[in-house]
């Protein structure tokens, strides 16, 4: 993602929008999976299939961290474009916190040219916002799981996959900026 920045790419929203942007590939699984399911009930005897498994209140759930990851995602990518930062991966919002701040400290000829002081301290500010709601994320779901009160299947860890990044998708794609 840095090097989109570092070649003269600004549009942060950009890169926001291709975390999540895969979500379209979910729906062809699910059609997928749909049929299969149907199939199946055929040769029970049985003749409904529901289309979705998501209950209404785990729907909501999966908004409202769809709307938290397109903040995330959107505070990441404006951090990776004021700093000179590279991850791969926030697989520990430790590590990233830590490794931001070393380099924070100790960057400060590493600035990018024409880059003022004002927008590399956001940077390291989104940077750092970024890992810890991100550090957070994944503990919601995982709640989200726990409290979800049905049975948790392929399906429906799709289903919540799909609707978190379609909402994700919609919170990034609302931006002004994208429109251009």
């Amino acid at each position: 993602m840095r090097l989109y920045f570092v070649h003269g790419g600004n549009r942060v929203w950009l890169s926001s929008v291709l975390q999540t942007a895969g979500f379209p590939f979910i729906i062809a699984v699910l059609i997928v999976l749909y049929f299969w399911r149907s199939a199946v009930a055929k040769k029970q005897n049985n003749k409904t299939t529901k289309l979705f498994y998501m209950h209404p209140r785990l729907f909501l759930a999966a908004v409202f961290i769809g709307l938290i990851t397109g903040l995330d995602n959107y505070m990441y990518a404006y951090g990776v474009a004021r700093l000179p930062v590279h991850t791969n991966s926030v697989n520990a919002a430790v590590l990233l916190t830590v490794g931001t701040g070393v380099l924070a400290l100790h960057a400060s000829s590493d600035r990018p040219e024409g880059e003022s002081k004002k927008e590399y301290t956001m940077g390291f500010v989104m940077t750092l916002m970024a890992a810890l709601v991100y550090g957070f994320l994944l503990p919601l779901i995982e709640l989200t799981y726990n409290k979800a009160q049905q049975e948790i299947t392929y399906t429906l860890v799709l289903e919540i996959q799909m609707v978190l990044s379609f909402v994700c998708y919609c919170v990034l794609c609302g931006r002004n900026d994208c429109q251009q």
